[in-house]
């Protein structure tokens, strides 16, 4: 994700975690003024969603997306 940041790949990432070990990559890829976007779970990941700049809950479609 840094990588392909710095490469300017992409203007939005969307970052399917809810581990808040990735706040300071999330933080580091937005100083770029690209976005980051968490797709998360509704119980998790509070501090994650709070560094993106936008995020969604996979909750609602959790079973749609399982095999």
């Amino acid at each position: 994700m840094l990588s392909l940041a710095w490469q300017n790949a992409y203007d939005i990432a969307v970052l399917v975690t809810s581990d808040a070990d990735f706040v300071p990559v999330v933080e580091k890829i937005q100083e770029r003024g690209l976005k980051v976007v968490n797709a998360g779970w509704t119980s998790k990941g509070h501090e994650l969603k709070a560094a993106c700049w936008g995020s969604f809950d996979l909750d609602p479609i959790t079973a749609s997306i399982c095999r």
